[in-house]
């Protein structure tokens, strides 16, 4: 015997994902949205800076950490209606701004690995020794590293995350 799946507003609320948890209202997440787009054109000081210390390097792996773990949590609030009704067009509206957002952000932090890889691992090795702060991400640099021939220049990884939002 087959039961019938009830619309999402139609379920109890206790047996739906909690939102709320992540974001109070719609009016907060996008307050997240619009802040975490006013901070993208400041990304830009750290552009072919990377090298000038292991202090710039690790301030700027703290922004682009910081800036990606708030786009993740944007990216799954708007997730959360939009996967479990694709035909709710106000879902679907939010998650396609969250997917535009994630990938404005992605251009804005595409110098990134370049710049890692232009500055050598023998180089950030030393600094990871010297400085347990930024030893915090060997592993991470480790693993760009060991997928390096799959990275490109600044500019292609730039247009690759600008592309996101058309995929």
């Amino acid at each position: 015997m087959a039961f019938p799946v009830p619309p999402r507003n139609k379920v109890n609320k206790k047996h739906t994902w909690n939102a709320e948890s992540v974001f109070k209202s719609p009016k907060e997440w996008e307050s997240e949205v619009n802040s975490i787009l006013a901070e993208l054109p400041g990304v830009k000081k750290y552009v072919c800076r990377l090298g000038e210390s292991p202090e710039v390097l690790l301030e700027t792996l703290h922004v682009v950490e910081d800036l990606s773990s708030r786009t993740a949590r944007v990216y799954m609030y708007a997730g959360f209606s939009s996967f479990v009704d694709t035909t709710d067009q106000k879902s679907a509206a939010l998650f396609g701004r969250a997917q535009g957002m994630a990938s404005q952000v992605s251009a804005a932090l595409s110098f990134l690995n370049p710049e890692l890889i232009q500055m050598g691992k023998p180089k950030l090795d030393e600094w990871m020794d010297r400085n347990d702060k930024l030893a915090l991400y060997r592993h991470s640099i480790n693993n760009l590293f060991r997928q390096q021939e799959h990275v490109r220049s600044g500019e292609v990884e730039e247009i690759f995350g600008m592309l996101g939002d058309l995929f």
